[in-house]
């Protein structure tokens, strides 16, 4: 589990991770790890949650809407 209490150099890992998966600036990726307490998961959550949303995909394992069968 992440702490948020996490060495430097784990943190410039998780930021240069986050960098080179995501694509966002170093400044955003930092600043948004540090919102999410270093927690990589959150950070992807926050940061795809609405593009998947927005794409009508959701993380539900129940289809958004009836097939009518």
């Amino acid at each position: 589990m992440p702490c948020p209490h996490a060495t430097e150099k784990e943190q410039q890992r998780l930021v240069c991770e986050a960098v080179e998966c995501t694509g966002v600036e170093k400044d955003e990726a930092l600043c948004l790890l540090r919102a999410c307490r270093w927690d990589v998961a959150r950070y992807n959550e926050v940061l795809w949650g609405d593009v998947w949303q927005s794409l009508g995909m959701f993380a539900s394992h129940e289809p958004p809407f009836s097939a009518g069968v």
